[in-house]
């Protein structure tokens, strides 16, 4: 639907140069959190690495279950199956996606990383905003046809509240072993 109210679809009509009433196309990246697939937009994630590279460790914020480098940098990595209540997913989380969200850049760990699909608007359906932002799912935008399911959209700009992304801008990272008294990732070897 080239009329589709949410931001994110008028996004990709802007940005794929299409004028409105012709197919378009949102990317998103596939994954799992536990039983869950999902989708996400692609455009925001730098990367996927797998969870083992993960540095647990003294982490004093209650999300964060631990960190990855990033350019000369830690990035906090967020466990959505404990942000969306489906239990710790340490034991059989393989991936972690890193996004920029706003100003930052955040890992989320995930059940697997599956790959990435490309959504004609046709294929995506915006959710009423009666059912959208829900308190249990404030991040669910809308479902998308992917196959023969229907894959809830997620917008990762809303998986953490104003508040916590505040906590994790103003987080010290420079207790983390490895990392040097200015903040940035210390070289080994």
């Amino acid at each position: 639907r080239a009329s589709c109210p949410h931001r994110k679809c008028r996004a990709v009509v802007v940005r794929e140069g299409a004028p409105l009433g012709t197919a378009a196309a949102l990317n998103v990246v596939l994954f799992r959190v536990s039983e869950l697939r999902c989708a996400a937009d692609v455009d925001p994630v730098l990367s996927v690495m797998k969870a083992n590279e993960t540095r647990s460790g003294d982490v004093a914020l209650p999300l964060v279950v631990g960190v990855v480098p990033h350019d000369s940098d830690w990035a906090p990595v967020v466990d959505l199956a404990a942000r969306w209540g489906e239990g710790a997913e340490a034991s059989s989380a393989r991936s972690v996606i890193l996004v920029q969200v706003e100003e930052q850049v955040l890992g989320f760990q995930v059940t697997e990383c599956t790959g990435v699909a490309s959504l004609s608007l046709d294929q995506i359906s915006v959710l009423p905003p009666v059912v959208a932002r829900t308190e249990r799912e404030p991040c669910v935008w809308g479902l998308g046809r992917i196959e023969e399911d229907l894959v809830p959209l997620i917008e990762w700009e809303s998986i953490l509240t104003a508040e916590e992304l505040a906590e994790l801008s103003a987080w010290d990272r420079t207790h983390i072993e490895g990392v040097d008294t200015d903040g940035t990732v210390a070289r080994v070897g």
